[in-house]
């Protein structure tokens, strides 16, 4: 059985702690193959890959290309802040 794919969209202070508490908890990673995180950021990227998580550099704007993450996920977390 093939794995499913987690998407975190705005992978901040909150959506990194979720992702983070989900890669320590084992009926996440039986369940997960790959938990991809968003950010607008190369520099935060950095962090989340070495947390374990799949970085996506990216504003959630970017329409298509969020189509494109979606469809392979099964699951999502939104944690993306208010605009200012």
């Amino acid at each position: 059985m093939s794995k499913e794919k987690l998407i975190i969209l705005g992978c901040g202070y909150l959506g990194s702690a979720a992702g983070a508490a989900l890669l320590r908890s084992p009926r996440h990673r039986e369940r997960f193959g790959e938990l991809i995180a968003t950010t607008t950021t190369p520099a935060r990227a950095e962090e989340l890959e070495r947390l374990g998580l799949s970085p996506e550099v990216m504003e959630l704007a970017e329409e298509s290309r969020l189509r494109e993450l979606l469809a392979g996920c099964s699951a999502g977390l939104l944690t993306v802040a208010p605009a200012k």
